[in-house]
Formats: structure tokens, sequence, C-alpha cells
């Protein structure tokens, strides 16, 4: 299970991954302070979001919908298999990164299901988190009316 808060990067990790050290100068206070309010938001996770069951559409069988479009039942299930998590607390932000279409090919039970694993591993990155998932599934609101006014508000 991912951690819901993580430390923020210090300035040599920042430097060594590309961050220009005029950045690093100017906006590292501001960065570690919004890291730290979204660890805060992250801790909130599991009671906004409880535990939502599976949804039928996964993170593999999205991916499915995605490259073959049409999934037999058959299909559909072979791929869910793929999915061990039963609990959403359970994906890992490398699963987030790698599923950033999922929002696009799932329904109502999946986002309520994977939003609050997409929303701590941006969390976990903020401010700096540069994964766009999350950022275009809320901007589409296509599927938030079905979440609780808590869910919805954090």
């Amino acid at each position: 299970m991912e951690p819901l808060t993580v430390p923020f990067p210090t300035r040599e990790k920042l430097r060594r991954s590309g961050t220009r050290q005029e950045s690093i100068d100017d906006l590292y206070e501001l960065w570690t302070y919004a890291h730290e309010e979204g660890n805060k938001l992250a801790k909130e996770l599991p009671l906004v979001f409880g535990d939502t069951p599976k949804p039928p559409i996964t993170l593999n069988v999205a991916r499915g919908y995605d490259d073959e479009w049409t999934l037999t039942q058959e299909r559909g299930e072979e791929l869910a298999a793929m999915d061990h998590h039963s609990h959403w607390q359970e994906v890992t932000n490398e699963e987030c990164e790698s599923f950033q279409e999922y929002f696009a090919f799932s329904d109502l039970k999946g986002w309520q299901f994977y939003m609050p694993s997409f929303l701590r591993h941006y969390l976990s990155e903020f401010p700096r988190c540069s994964w766009p998932a999350l950022p275009v599934a809320v901007q589409s609101r296509r599927n938030l009316r079905g979440f609780s006014e808590a869910q919805f508000e954090f």
C-alpha cells in the first residue's frame, strides 16, 4: 500500500533531476509549503472516500477499451483479473502513472474507486506533479455528479 504522504525532494535531488537552479532558489520554500498542504489533504482521503467497491472497469479493462475499442465479456474478465487490488489504497503510484488514460474509458463506479488513488498520487508530487489524468478528468466533470458532496468538494 502506498503511503498517503511522502517527503518533498531535496534541493539537490531537484537539481539532479533537471530542475533549473534559479527555479529552486526562487520557489523551493513555496513548493515545500504547498507540498505540506498536499500531504495534509492526502491524510483525509480515507475519511472522504472510504471503501468503495472495486468496479467492473479496472485499470486494465480501461486500457483494453483504449487499445481494442470493444471487449467481449470474456476479454473484460481476463483484463480485470490482471488488477489484483481490492481497495483503492492498494493501487500504486506507478499504476497511476502507467494508466493515465483510465478516466477517459471508465464509468462512475470506476471514477469513485480510482479517483482517490490518483488524488493520492497527484498530491504525493504536488505542486510539481505533471501527470495529466487527474486534472483532465476533473476538468471534464464527466462522472463527478455521482460523488458525494464531500468527495466533490475534496
